[in-house]
């Protein structure tokens, strides 16, 4: 029983070698084994827009090993319309008995593919088909949004499908606070994508819902969105000048810095507006600009030809210039805003507190030199001031008669010679631009003073 066993393995081991080198066997005596190809296609549920894989496997009808070398052309038919296939197809190679072809569907339906081998050395050619049926697509569609998302402005739903179709709908309805705001019907699809336009009157949130509809190829679906729309921003607009004091014929720039949450605000202009309550200011900008949310504006001002002064350390030409800076926006998710800046030019003078003190080296012997002194009350900087006699004498002719409106400034100390009693005060003006009777630093009018030579 043994033996016989082992007898029976040994015949089955030289007939597999026969059929072994069947083949080769035959191409070397000019024989050709005929050959069966055999189709069978991957995925099983195939559909449009995805990857169907023919795979054509060729192998001896008789035994024998794989088949090695030829090609395979393969075709593929729907709707008795050829189906274009990749280059690649028409000529597989054959490697272990198995060659394949890969395409893409593009319409749902019944499909059939064929497979030519073409022969090998050895091996005959065959032809195998195969069919199979491609369902339609499913899709997903996805609501996005472009556009100004502040209130008054149009926004725009984009529904996005895919795998891209190449045909149907889309339906939109636009809600806010559960009120149908806007709806596009039956929007066509182009590449992939459908739009739907709606204006956002209010702030809030809209919520847009989108149906494709589907067709012969591409199954509907539904997709939904939201989007939050919010008014616009009102920037601030803080207006600024460059001197607390402007001095006659000196330029005063005003800077408007435009910012909302912090941020600087550069789409859009700035206009000026410029108002004085002195004819020495001008009233329009000598030069502007705008440029990363802040504006600026000079203005120019002019000598006084007339003086202006009544004696009384009054400027009249007195007053402020105020200017007043306008944002006009050029994007809609801000508003306009203005704001405004006022700075002194040649202010008004009012009399310090106390009056300013004189000193001097009182009393003087007639005859002898007299040297006075004036300050203003809180400033400890230099000074300029004018004397005005309060009595008649000869030794007033140094001094400012009262009523003058074109004084003339000393410095500390004055000195003078005494021949005669006299009653005098002084009008003394801090001095911080210059020896300028129109600096616009308050002024005072000393306490009469009285001096009495001795004798």
């Amino acid at each position: 029983m043994r033996m016989e066993s082992r007898r029976l393995t040994l015949v089955a081991a030289s007939l597999m070698t026969v059929a072994l080198a069947a083949a080769p066997a035959a191409a070397a005596h000019g024989k050709q084994l005929r050959t069966s190809t055999v189709l069978s296609v991957e995925p099983v549920q195939a559909t449009v827009a995805a990857s169907v894989t023919v795979t054509a496997t060729v192998s001896p009808r008789s035994a024998g090993g794989p088949v090695n070398g030829g090609t395979v052309a393969f075709a593929a038919t729907s709707a008795l319309q050829a189906v274009a296939l990749p280059q690649a197809c028409f000529a597989a190679p054959v490697s272990s008995g198995v060659a394949s072809c890969t395409f893409t569907p593009t319409s749902a339906g019944q499909y059939a593919s064929t497979a030519s081998y073409s022969g090998a050395p050895g091996f005959r050619a065959s032809q195998g088909t195969v069919g199979f049926t491609v369902a339609p697509a499913t899709t997903t569609t996805a609501v996005m949004f472009s556009g100004s998302r502040v209130t008054g402005q149009t926004l725009t739903a984009n529904a996005v499908v895919s795998p891209t179709p190449d045909a149907g709908s889309v339906s939109f309805t636009v809600t806010n606070s559960g009120v149908t705001v806007a709806t596009c019907s039956n929007v066509s699809v182009s590449g992939g994508s459908a739009s739907c336009p709606f204006s956002a009157k209010s702030a809030g949130t809209y919520n847009v819902t989108a149906t494709y509809s589907g067709d012969a190829n591409f199954l509907g679906s539904p997709g939904s969105g939201s989007v939050t729309v919010t008014a616009p921003a009102t920037p601030t607009v803080t207006v600024s000048d460059n001197a607390a004091l402007v001095d006659q014929g000196t330029p005063v720039t005003f800077t408007a810095d435009v910012a909302a949450a912090g941020s600087s605000v550069t789409s859009g202009t700035v206009a000026w507006q410029i108002t004085s309550s002195t004819s020495l200011a001008a009233t329009s900008c000598a030069t502007t600009s705008f440029s990363g949310g802040v504006a600026t504006c000079t203005v120019n001002t002019l000598l006084d030809p007339s003086g202006g002064w009544d004696g009384q350390g009054h400027d009249l030409n007195a007053g402020n210039i105020t200017a007043t800076a306008t944002f006009n926006s050029t994007d809609p998710a801000y508003t306009n805003a203005s704001g405004s800046d006022s700075t002194v030019k040649f202010t008004s003078v009012t009399a310090l507190a106390g009056g300013t003190p004189v000193s001097g080296n009182l009393p003087v012997a007639s005859g002898g030199q007299l040297s006075l002194s004036a300050s203003a009350s809180g400033y400890s900087g230099p000074v300029q001031w004018t004397w005005y006699c309060t009595t008649t004498s000869a030794d007033c002719s140094w001094t400012q008669n009262l009523g003058t409106t074109t004084p003339t400034f000393f410095t500390n100390p004055v000195s003078f010679t005494v021949t005669g009693g006299l009653t005098f005060s002084a009008v003394v003006c801090p001095d911080v631009v210059g020896f300028d009777p129109y600096s616009g630093f308050a002024c005072a009018q000393t306490p009469s003073v009285q001096v009495v030579p001795v004798l």
